[in-house]
């Protein structure tokens, strides 16, 4: 999908301005940095890329329904497993999420946020589809980011990366 496609889709489902200003200042080529997964007919998650970042994106989720006369289009907030000080876990809920997603099927996703370049530390989550909302089910962290830097994080599809501790999701 082109930035023409973005600008277009930008005018219909109306994603936060301050997303597509990010989009705007770290865009570096013609690929528009939206993806459309269908969830059932009719509803699709529409992902949609703010920032290029340095090392990873961030992106705003959008839950897209066309079961009716006219789109509706809404903003999703995920909770977030993060570390502010290198050494804590804290849990908040984002409409703006930093991190690779990666699309395990069409109702499960999972989010790899790395605390640093080199990638050997941050935190994982395993999302789910549940009401129109995506859940966390699973989650494992690397938050005290290694003197020595170790191997980048590298996990299999649908697991946390190797080594990293699994949090308790409630």
């Amino acid at each position: 999908m082109s930035v023409a496609d973005r600008a277009r889709w930008y005018r219909q489902l109306r994603w936060p301005a301050p997303c597509e200003e990010a989009f705007d200042a770290t865009r570096v080529t013609d690929d528009g940095g939206l993806k459309f997964v269908e969830l059932e007919p009719g509803r699709s998650l529409v992902i949609v890329r703010c920032a290029g970042g340095a090392y990873q994106p961030s992106s705003t989720l959008l839950l897209l329904d066309e079961r009716g006369a006219t789109p509706v289009a809404s903003a999703l907030e995920l909770e977030t497993l993060a570390s502010l000080d290198g050494k804590s876990l804290t849990r908040a809920r984002e409409a703006e999420v930093t991190g690779e997603i990666t699309m395990l099927d069409h109702r499960t996703l999972t989010i790899l946020t790395l605390a640093r370049q080199i990638g050997d530390c941050g935190t994982w989550g395993r999302y789910e589809f549940h009401d129109g909302s995506l859940v966390l089910t699973a989650g494992a962290e690397r938050v005290t980011c290694p003197a020595d830097p170790g191997p980048r994080a590298e996990p299999k599809v649908g697991e946390p990366p190797a080594g990293w501790k699994p949090i308790a999701i409630q």
